[in-house]
């Protein structure tokens, strides 16, 4: 999904936090995106102790910061991430804002839900000695889902989803979710994507979340359903649908809550 940032300014209640504005020389998504994350937090005045105490505006600004993080390059966003606690716990608010992050970013249930900027902020604050029980065992959670790590048992109405020699997108999907039709349609009219699955190159495991498996999906894809969807739910701690995972064929996870461009980059290389 392409993504277009440009200045704008989050509002909430009286007070503003201007962004910054994106220079025309940054053409790409991700580079347009990784400067304002950056940059995000420069105009916030971190001795403004009304500001820090106003919780709809610093829960706003965080939100804003939050859904820009998963379009940068994961490096730009986890450093940016790191800066903005470093000036948050030099102004006394890092637990605040450590409690504020691990709301927005760890719950699944989050607009803003993204499990792989989180990681980074949690092993910052084990490794500075300042993570709670709670957090400590959220970095352990969400570690055993991280790329690399051997993916979790999926068990579909038919059974255990199979090994395969070639690397498995899973889509978690709702067939009544706008979203996730809208999804399925960009990725239907991917040629590059189409041209692996008819290969063999590729498997796509379209999983229903919400009813029988699927009847009019694209050419070649496995349609399934989900034996016990909270189970999967909580398993693979899926945010929002649709959801989509790279799985290699060696059975570790590649990316999760993938969008389309990361995995267009993942199946490019």
């Amino acid at each position: 999904m392409a993504v277009v940032v440009a200045a704008v300014a989050v509002t909430v209640a009286a007070r503003e936090l201007p962004l910054p504005a994106v220079p025309d020389s940054l053409r790409t998504p991700a580079a347009r995106a990784a400067y304002v994350v950056g940059h995000y937090w420069d105009a916030m005045d971190w001795a403004d102790t009304a500001a820090l105490a106003d919780t709809a505006f610093i829960e706003g600004a965080f939100a804003g910061f939050a859904a820009v993080m998963p379009h940068a390059p994961a490096a730009d966003a986890a450093s940016a991430a790191a800066a903005m606690m470093d000036a948050a716990e030099s102004a006394g608010c890092g637990r605040r804002m450590a409690d504020i992050a691990a709301r927005y970013l760890g719950e699944p249930s989050s607009p803003v839900y993204c499990s792989d900027c989180l990681l980074p902020l949690l092993g910052r604050a084990i490794a500075r000695g300042t993570a709670t029980q709670r957090e400590m065992a959220l970095h352990d959670e969400l570690s055993a889902l991280a790329p690399g790590a051997v993916a979790p048992q999926l068990t579909l109405v038919t059974g255990p989803l199979p090994a395969a020699d070639v690397p498995t997108l899973l889509l978690f999907y709702d067939s009544a979710c706008s979203d996730c039709s809208r999804l399925i349609g960009r990725l239907a009219s991917d040629a590059a994507l189409a041209a692996r699955v008819a290969a063999g190159s590729l498997r796509v495991v379209a999983v229903e979340m919400d009813g029988a498996a699927g009847s009019s999906l694209p050419a070649g894809w496995v349609a399934e359903a989900a034996a016990d969807p909270d189970a999967v739910y909580d398993t693979w701690r899926l945010g929002r649908l649709p959801s989509m995972w790279l799985i290699g064929a060696d059975g570790r996870v590649v990316l999760r809550d993938a969008t389309v461009p990361a995995l267009g980059a993942a199946m490019a290389r």
